[in-house]
């Protein structure tokens, strides 16, 4: 119940008017949450679940104690299984848990440390170690701080709109005072606001970085199985039910599920003990079920079509503020009968007018006429407190 209602509070949204656009929103906030809500799913597992494996008989090892030493040292299988299906018993591990090389003569799997038979062209297959189960959740956790970071410095950068928008929601502001403290050149230089229009395209860019580096390092740390997952995963879902939940032997290929966090795997740990008499020492490999790699899964699939969704609009967010910056330069430039306030004025002031006009008209009015009344090179540019025509430079 605890549970439900923190998952309630973080997936909720407020609708209220912010600072940045839309585009901004979607990574900033609903990814943020979904990072949030992924990591809480995956903890409340991460606590919960246990790890089993199969105790042999002739051990003095206890359960807890295998399953203690398997998680911490992890799991794997072996990288050449993935393309025998026939030869498994499950993804990436060998029908017989002895076979742990390939025959390069004959490509068939065979056993390295035959005592009975030296076999030199038997060499040992390549390990892939699982130990996301371990750290997924709080990595998962990270990335929606990561996701937020590009807010903060746009709250930086943004100061001034940010403080624009406090002063219009007082109730003794006048357009005397916001004329004089961001239509003034002495206190708001034009290098400033030029400069704060290039850095809000910046964070722009961030956030596709930001996108992408979440994607690609999620990449990384899924041993490169993680791009294609989304499409591999439809693909799978699309095929035939009968022959998808097949045991592997009689499946083409493995589950995308599988293939990304295997479920079943291989544990190694070393058994070792003295007294003043005799010194014991033992290996054993244990055959282990990874339950918790089942919900990563499931989850991982989701936030994968999620990044994807995220890169796109990040692009979009940042195409729209450059199209929205040059359809001004283009359109508001051209030759009229008489410069305009749009034709003097910086982007970033235009901004500071556009933002007034949606808050409060009466106050717009008042600061076109204060305008024209205390910049002189606006004078003429301005009837009556409204443009004369639309345009800028």
């Amino acid at each position: 119940m605890v549970v439900v209602r923190s998952l309630k509070d973080i997936l909720a949204l407020k609708i209220k008017a912010r600072h940045d656009s839309p585009c901004d929103q979607f990574s900033r906030l609903f990814m943020t949450k979904m990072f949030l809500i992924a990591a809480v799913i995956m903890g409340f597992d991460y606590f919960s679940d246990r790890i089993s494996c199969i105790h042999p008989k002739k051990t003095d090892l206890t359960k807890e104690f295998i399953h203690a030493a398997c998680w911490i040292s992890g799991f794997y299988v072996y990288k050449e299984m993935r393309d025998r299906p026939r030869e498994s018993g499950y993804y990436g591990i060998p029908y017989k848990i002895d076979h742990d090389g390939i025959d390069t003569q004959t490509q068939q799997l065979c056993l390295t440390n035959n005592v009975k038979v030296f076999r030199p062209e038997c060499q040992s297959m390549t390990r892939i170690y699982y130990l996301q189960y371990q750290w997924m959740p709080f990595y998962i956790g990270a990335l929606g701080v990561l996701y937020y970071l590009p807010y903060i410095l746009f709250r930086i950068i943004n100061v001034d709109l940010i403080s624009l928008k406090s002063v219009l929601k007082s109730v003794t502001s006048d357009a005397d005072h916001i004329v004089r403290n961001y239509f003034n050149y002495k206190i708001n230089s034009i290098s400033k606001l030029r400069m704060r229009v290039v850095l809000n395209l910046f964070v722009k860019c961030l956030y596709i970085v930001v996108n992408l580096f979440g994607f690609y390092f999620t990449d990384y740390l899924l041993h490169g199985n993680y791009r294609s997952y989304g499409t591999e995963y439809v693909r799978w879902a699309r095929s035939d039910s009968a022959r998808s939940h097949l045991p592997i032997k009689f499946r083409k290929g493995p589950k995308p599920g599988n293939h990304l966090l295997p479920t079943m795997g291989y544990c190694e740990v070393e058994e070792a003990s003295k007294d003043q008499l005799t010194v014991h020492h033992n290996s054993y490999v244990f055959l282990c079920e990874i339950s918790t790699n089942i919900l990563y899964q499931y989850v991982l699939v989701v936030l994968w079509f999620l990044f994807i969704i995220s890169i796109c609009i990040s692009i979009i967010g940042l195409l729209s503020a450059l199209f929205g910056h040059l359809f001004k330069l283009t359109c508001y430039s051209r030759s009229s009968p008489k410069k305009t306030i749009y034709r003097v004025i910086t982007l970033r002031e235009a901004e500071y007018l556009n933002f007034i006009k949606t808050k409060n008209m009466v106050m717009y009015g008042e600061v076109l006429r204060k305008l024209k009344q205390q910049r002189s090179d606006l004078q003429g540019k301005i009837i009556d407190g409204f443009e004369t025509s639309n345009g800028f430079v």
